[in-house]
């Protein structure tokens, strides 16, 4: 899988990177295509630099699987929570559509079934 990452009003930090490697790099399980097709664009960083009180943190990742592809944005006050929260909705995402194909696919089979017996 490929990885790019781009930050925002933020630099970027080796221990930001090893996050974002490590957590996205897992969704690969989901994913039965080969890795190179698979790419992955995660952008964090800090909403805006003039609030008064603490810093707003977004993450935003769009995974991009032929000819599928995958978007989930997070806000938050802490920049590791929300890559947490938009890693949980992206691999939700994923999930949910391979559910449906196999869903699809087993539907399909059992019509084609039914219809040999028929025969």
């Amino acid at each position: 899988m490929n990885i790019t990452i781009k930050t925002k009003n933020i630099t970027l930090t080796t221990a930001i990177e090893e996050y974002v490697r490590k957590h996205f790099g897992a969704l690969e399980k989901f994913i039965k295509k080969e890795s190179d097709d698979m790419v992955c664009a995660v952008e964090v960083g800090r909403t805006t630099r003039h609030h008064k009180h603490g810093d707003i943190f977004r993450a935003e990742v769009n995974i991009y699987v032929k000819p599928k592809s995958f978007y989930a944005s997070s806000e938050n006050e802490d920049l590791y929570t929300a890559i947490d929260i938009v890693k949980k909705e992206i691999e939700r995402e994923i999930v949910s559509v391979k559910k449906k194909t196999i869903k699809t696919s087993r539907k399909i089979g059992a019509k084609i079934k039914k219809s040999i017996k028929n025969i």
